[in-house]
């Protein structure tokens, strides 16, 4: 029944796409990727197989007094695997946006509702406030099998501005909503209820203030608490070092010290170095970053560092001549913690033409087992 709906809906957003004005303002894009994978744990005295997985993804919005419909489909050989019918709007000074996903569960086939995510924000007074209300199916995993259904509601509260003495302030009230992610959190219980008093459930509370001008240099402050989680505090600076080079540090205080610091010099490109201090205040790790960029090229070297040791190496490079770009990296690293030396883990290739509305890309990722990924994208926008 569900799938006839979505069908019916598609058919009905696709006839409007039709029979609009041409005043409407339609735009969109088209894009086929080809993923081939090596067959997993393959016998040694085998030829190794590989996979290929086609996957295509439809993307159509369409503009129409002052409100833009917008449709996503991704599918591949088995079909539809995910469509999010998406609105926008502008009602005076409050904005609104509306977002329905769908997707197929498995066994294949089964089209079912995932989430429904509403926006709203709006000015006031120098400040924006922006809620999002989300409506979602946290059992959903199109990999695993088939689950009940286990629907559960979110909100979070962002505050936006600046004071009018230059401060910007930056504050986040959550209600079942995972930090980082614009999902809710599974607070389902095992028999796939929910507690009374969980339904509303206090996930974190956030508050950043920046741009704070003291003794010449810009401070930022970050003060963080999350449900079952130790308070945080962050303090971020930026200092200018007589115009050869700007330091950056970030201090962050949670079960142990963090510390980070960059610094851009004018000439010699961007360098950081990271130490994680535990409880005792013993170097747990540390990494260093250099980067250096010549016209359209960049260079990036990491070394990551233990008590034992030399933890990690990764070298880039990336380059564009005119509408070519091509990437490449490189990783190495200590597999256990007891061997001496660094091995080589992954490299990955990417090669990337766009021109007009084209854009084609072909990239690879080689393990010490031989081919692991490649990849084969092409798309063009209208």
């Amino acid at each position: 029944m569900l799938r006839h709906s979505i069908g019916s809906l598609f058919f009905i957003i696709w006839a409007v796409m039709i029979t609009v004005p041409v005043a409407a303002d339609v735009t969109g894009a088209f894009e086929i990727n080809f993923i081939l994978t090596p067959e997993v744990e393959a016998a040694q005295t085998e030829a190794v197989k590989f996979l290929i997985e086609p996957q295509t993804t439809l993307q159509v919005d369409f503009t129409l007094s002052g409100m833009t419909f917008g449709t996503t489909l991704d599918f591949n050989n088995q079909g539809v695997q995910q469509a999010v019918l998406e609105l926008d709007a502008l009602l005076g000074a409050l904005m609104f946006n509306v977002e329905l996903t769908f997707g197929q569960d498995n066994p294949p086939g089964n089209v079912q509702f995932v989430s429904k995510k509403v926006t709203t924000a709006w000015n006031l007074g120098g400040f924006t406030f922006e809620n999002l209300a989300i409506y979602e199916d946290t059992s959903f995993n199109n990999i695993t099998a088939p689950q009940t259904p286990a629907y559960q509601f979110g909100n979070l509260l962002t505050i936006e501005g600046q004071t009018t003495s230059g401060l910007r302030v930056t504050s986040m009230f959550s209600l079942c909503v995972e930090r980082g992610r614009v999902t809710c959190e599974d607070i389902q219980t095992p028999s796939g209820g929910v507690l009374p008093n969980e339904l509303l459930r206090f996930s974190f509370y956030e508050t950043r203030v920046s741009d704070i001008e003291l003794g010449g240099i810009t401070w930022d402050i970050d003060m963080r608490y999350q449900a079952d989680e130790p308070f945080e505090l962050g303090i971020s600076t930026q200092t200018d070092l007589l115009g050869f080079a700007t330091l950056f540090t970030d201090l962050a205080f949670i079960d142990a010290l963090r510390l980070d610091s960059a610094f851009i010099f004018a000439d010699l490109g961007v360098g950081r170095l990271s130490v994680l201090l535990d409880e005792n205040l013993d170097i747990f790790s540390a990494s260093f970053t250099h980067q250096v960029r010549f016209d359209e090229t960049t260079l990036r070297f990491r070394w990551g560092v233990d008590p034992l040791g030399l933890d990690s190496l990764t070298a880039s490079l990336s380059t564009r001549l005119d509408d070519i770009r091509f990437l490449a990296s490189a990783r190495y690293r200590r597999p256990e913690d007891t061997d001496p030396f660094i091995l080589f883990d992954t490299a990955t290739f990417s090669l990337s033409y766009s021109v007009n509305a084209l854009s084609i890309e072909i990239s690879t990722q080689i393990d010490a087992d031989g081919l692991n990924d490649f990849e084969l994208q092409t798309g063009f926008d209208f």
